[in-house]
């Protein structure tokens, strides 16, 4: 998932969760100017069952986009477009959207959603955040084939003024569906990071909770702090042509980078994904986090 977060006086076969950090007593959630309705998002699939050719699989392609409160940002749309590719050789998976993409269209039920929000303790006088989110959802049907598939959202341009990343870098959300090299045998379901946004105050102890759950209950789950992707070519948030792996990372200013996002005050835990520690000083910061998926100890 993609977020920003932002401090301020008051997200192999490896699942992304970004977060952008509004910094100051509180952390909340914002995006970019040419996109600043968009404050974060997560992309996962689901098998359905077995294709109506031979050898193929029926999978349900999710995107997940939050909103920020911003009354003068753009609603979330009804549809957006996602790229999918063949794994084995880079080539795009055909579809009926603009330049051959897929489309996506708005899930309703369950429509535009809250966001949960989770207040600590150290913060006295809270103000009101209302955050959104809706879920975009198509099927494929996909032939088997060794190496997977990629499917990928791509958009524009982060808000600029961020503490550990450049200005102008966009966001890829994307998933990738295991092939027999690494799944030969069984069905497979990403993890889903779960929707609260948690609020946590500057210079002070903290925790942020980034686990997940799989629908395949077998599997387990190892986390870690990862680079975050940018939009790639993305020019807007109607982008309508994501590209294909492999995808650039943003631009991290010294002394942050993927592994330290809030400097060295902060770490993961690998088997809960709660990222704990002190808090960063006022600003905004992009924190990504990966979930590497095992099936009796196979990484798959």
């Amino acid at each position: 998932m993609n977020f920003c977060w932002k401090l301020r006086n008051i997200n192999r076969r490896s699942v992304f969760m970004k977060r952008i950090l509004l910094a100051s007593l509180l952390f909340s959630l914002t995006l970019p100017a040419l996109a600043a309705h968009i404050i974060g998002g997560e992309m996962r699939y689901a098998y359905v069952g077995p294709g109506g050719a031979p050898n193929s699989k029926i999978y349900r392609i999710t995107l997940i986009l939050f909103r920020g409160d911003d009354p003068s940002g753009a609603q979330l749309a009804p549809f957006y477009v996602v790229g999918v590719y063949n794994n084995d050789n880079g080539a795009k998976v055909i579809g009926t959207a603009a330049n051959n993409n897929w489309q996506v269209t708005q899930d309703i039920p369950p429509g535009i959603q809250s966001v949960p929000i989770v207040l600590p303790t150290c913060i006295q006088g809270a103000p009101s955040l209302n955050y959104t989110y809706a879920s975009y959802s198509m099927t494929i049907e996909l032939p088997v084939n060794q190496n997977g598939y990629t499917a990928a959202y791509q958009t524009c341009c982060r808000i600029n003024g961020m503490m550990n990343v450049g200005n102008s870098t966009g966001s890829t959300y994307n998933c990738i569906i295991p092939g027999t090299n690494l799944l030969p045998t069984g069905d497979d379901s990403s993890p889903r990071f779960l929707a609260p946004v948690n609020v946590i105050c500057r210079n002070a102890p903290f925790t942020l909770n980034f686990s997940a759950t799989d629908p395949d209950a077998t599997d387990s789950l190892a986390y870690s702090l990862c680079f975050a992707y940018n939009g790639g070519a993305s020019v807007n948030a109607g982008f309508d042509d994501p590209a294909g792996p492999p995808y650039g990372s943003v631009s991290y200013t010294n002394p942050f980078n993927a592994g330290n996002p809030f400097g060295t005050g902060a770490t993961i835990n690998r088997q809960t994904g709660v990222i704990s520690g002190i808090a960063p000083d006022f600003g905004k910061y992009v924190v990504s986090v990966c979930i590497d998926v095992f099936r009796q100890g196979r990484f798959i």
